[in-house]
C-alpha cells in the first residue's frame, strides 16, 4: 500500500467519511450508555418486585408460625 498525499479539500473530506465509517462498523454492536442504564433500571425494578413479594411472603410465614 503506497502512501498517497492528500492534496484536495475533497480528498481530505473523502479520508475522513472513511476512517470514521471505520471505526463506527467497529462498534456497531456495541451498547450505549443510554441502552446500558435502560437495561439496568429494568433489572433494578424487577429485583425490586422480586424483593418485595419475598419479603410479604416471608411476613406471611412468620405470622403463620
Amino acid at each position: 500500500m503506497d502512501f498517497k498525499p492528500i492534496e484536495t479539500q475533497e480528498q481530505f473530506e473523502d479520508a475522513i467519511k472513511d476512517r470514521v465509517d471505520r471505526i463506527n462498523k467497529k462498534y456497531e454492536s456495541w451498547t450505549s450508555p443510554d441502552k446500558l442504564q435502560e437495561i439496568k433500571d429494568g433489572y433494578e425494578q424487577s429485583a425490586s418486585k422480586k424483593l418485595r413479594h419475598h419479603q410479604h411472603v416471608w411476613v406471611n410465614i412468620n405470622q403463620i408460625v
